[in-house]
């Protein structure tokens, strides 16, 4: 998706506009016009900055960070699980926490998914 921020919103020195996903979390701060691209849909509103303050990069930098934890998890569980039943790792060869940990998720899985009355996607950890 596209969004084109006009130069007309910035209505004085101070304004800026500011970017935040379906959660609610903040994706950025723009300070000028311009267009960001997005694989997600993000709604945008002028703000007041407190005399010309930067954005804390820091802290949106944290916030997009963390907005990638849960898919990035989903991507180790396959990952581990091809490694898995390709033979180049065992479950055995993880610390027992991880292995809890995998079992688990794998478990809560299989629950959503009889709840969805679907089968379960991704790899099985066995």
């Amino acid at each position: 998706m596209r969004y084109e921020i006009p130069a007309a919103v910035f209505t004085n020195p101070d304004s800026a506009v500011r970017l935040t996903d379906a959660l609610g979390q903040t994706i950025a701060i723009l300070t000028s016009a311009g267009v960001i691209e997005s694989d997600q849909p993000l709604t945008w509103e002028v703000i007041d900055l407190p005399s010309h303050a930067p954005p804390d990069a820091r802290v949106l930098a944290s916030d997009a960070l963390t907005q990638t934890d849960i898919p990035l998890v989903r991507v180790l569980e396959d990952l581990i699980g091809v490694l898995v039943t390709k033979g180049t790792i065992r479950l055995a060869d993880l610390p027992q926490s991880a292995r809890d940990k995998l079992a688990q998720r794998q478990q809560l899985r299989l629950a959503l998914s009889k709840v969805e009355g679907s089968t379960a996607e991704g790899s099985q950890l066995a």
